[in-house]
């Protein structure tokens, strides 16, 4: 009677899954909650379900999450903390880096730190091998130097 117990218990234990397996189901779970939410045009409450995962850097989907708090901090005029959150993306999620340059330049505009923004589509125009924002870096850079009172070269 007590070894049925005991293979029954240790059935139940092996095939629980494990606290690392119930934390990464609950992780896909906000982070999906997330997307939605920035969908539905709530971005405080993205922000709100992915601030707790943020903290982890052993998370494998810390980029992710720092893109979304990234454009979840765009849309609700937190452009500092946006750029805190996208900072390195552009190497790390290297297959959208021109989306994540867009959100870095669109932070900077909030900001009206025109300086950052011009040596950000510098760079741009600088690193993008396809050329795939080409107009809309000059259409930055001018957007810039007229910011900067630079009219002279807005015009260029």
């Amino acid at each position: 009677m007590l070894t049925k117990i005991a293979a029954q218990f240790l059935f139940l234990t092996l095939s629980a899954p494990s606290n690392a397996a119930l934390s990464d189901a609950f992780d896909d779970r906000a982070f999906l909650q997330a997307r939605e939410a920035l969908v539905e045009q709530n971005p405080s409450k993205a922000l709100a379900l992915l601030e707790p995962y943020a903290k982890q850097e052993n998370s494998e989907r810390l980029a992710e999450i720092r893109l979304l708090q990234g454009r979840a901090s765009l849309e609700t005029g937190r452009f500092a903390d946006a750029l805190k959150y996208l900072h390195g993306l552009e190497e790390v999620l290297s297959a959208i880096r021109p989306t994540i340059w867009t959100l870095q330049a669109r932070a900077y505009r909030g900001l009206k730190d025109w300086s950052s923004l011009v040596a950000l589509w510098s760079e741009v125009l600088r690193r993008d091998p396809a050329k795939a924002l080409k107009s809309k870096a000059f259409l930055g850079l001018g957007d810039a130097f007229y910011g900067q009172d630079h009219l002279h070269e807005a015009a260029r």
